[in-house]
């Protein structure tokens, strides 16, 4: 299936605390020298974030049940729940 971006995304959704898991995950990969997007729930929606998304970085999106429920083409790199 085709995805959103080709780029690199970390999604995370759950039941409760995504905001704070969202903020840690990125502020880690943030300190560990990776460059980052962060977007969704959050605070930026991830629509807007896609075109700033390249090779060098890594978006890190806090996704809600209600987004996911009738998404069909869109996957992450790597899901946290």
């Amino acid at each position: 299936m085709p995805t959103l971006s080709p780029r690199r995304i970390v999604g995370i959704t759950g039941s409760n605390e995504k905001t704070t898991t969202t903020s840690l995950i990125e502020h880690i990969l943030k300190n560990s020298g990776f460059s980052t997007l962060l977007a969704g729930n959050i605070g930026t929606p991830l629509i807007d974030v896609v075109e700033q998304t390249t090779d060098q970085n890594i978006t890190v999106a806090e996704l809600s049940s209600f987004q996911l429920e009738l998404i069909e083409t869109f996957r992450s790199n790597i899901s946290v729940f």
